[in-house]
């Protein structure tokens, strides 16, 4: 998935939301993980006029109403400020091995060889 971005003179609008509604309708991303990455340093505080914690709570709104969920990980640009946000949508048929390794990615690590064994023999 891209950034989403939309123009300031068209923000408030529901756009995000279709556009998202859009993107994620894809039946075979019930198969897959689908993360994003929200950096504070990259928001348009200055236009919408809020504050880091008001706009981070709107994304986490945002993407929540799509299934996303946020997830610890100590992937540093995102522990670089606490206001960043890692969320992930998990397709209903995501198999365990895949949630398993998900959760070793998340901290920069592989999944142990004999995990990774028992995650292969499915």
């Amino acid at each position: 998935m891209k950034p989403v971005e939309i123009l300031r003179g068209l923000r408030n609008n529901g756009i995000t939301r279709h556009l998202l509604a859009h993107l994620l309708s894809d039946p075979e991303l019930e198969e897959k993980i689908v993360y994003l990455t929200a950096y504070s340093w990259t928001w348009d505080l200055d236009y919408s006029g809020l504050n880091v914690q008001s706009y981070r709570n709107i994304l986490i709104h945002l993407y929540a109403g799509f299934g996303f969920l946020k997830f610890p990980t100590n992937e540093p640009n995102i522990c670089l400020k606490r206001e960043n946000i890692f969320m992930a949508r998990v397709g209903k048929n995501v198999l365990q091995n895949s949630l398993e390794a998900f959760k070793w990615m998340r901290f920069g690590l592989t999944v142990p060889a004999t995990l990774s064994f028992l995650l292969h023999s499915e």
